[in-house]
């Protein structure tokens, strides 16, 4: 777990670098663009509500999320995995534990893919703590 978020911490110092680049080619492309309505959790950390930006950096199996006045950012290691193409719309999925929101997946329309999120020590704390599954909470990217 330690050496997941050093190579998240790493990550995120690159993609810091990558997208602070005076050069627009160096910039990422966005995969989507999404209002997210209320606080929650990504990659360990604690964002606000707010636009974000969702990027592949490096390869898909890590995401940056990125607000788009620049102040928040997060850096996911995710799991990959297809989807079918009657299911693949784009959106993230939340899982909501009372008022806290954790950032599961990332799913990707134009090469049908989900992008699975790790669950953070905090998750798995409310997960094992809760009677019940978690709700769960879509947000579609901006039209």
């Amino acid at each position: 777990m330690k050496s997941r978020f050093l190579i998240a911490l790493a990550m995120l110092g690159a993609a810091m670098l990558w997208c602070s680049g005076t050069s627009g080619q160096m910039a990422p492309t966005p995969l989507l663009k999404v209002d997210v309505p209320f606080e929650f959790v990504a990659g360990g950390m604690n964002l606000p509500a707010g636009s974000y930006d969702v990027l592949h950096i490096m390869n898909p199996n890590w995401i940056l999320l990125r607000s788009s006045d620049g102040r928040a950012i997060a850096v996911l290691s995710v799991q990959v995995s297809s989807s079918s193409a009657k299911a693949s719309s784009t959106r993230l999925v939340f899982n909501q534990y009372g008022q806290k929101y954790f950032l599961a997946q990332v799913w990707t329309e134009n090469d049908n893919q989900v992008h699975t999120c790790f669950k953070s020590s905090a998750e798995r704390v409310l997960a094992s703590r809760s009677q019940r599954p978690p709700q769960v909470a879509t947000v579609y990217p901006k039209p």
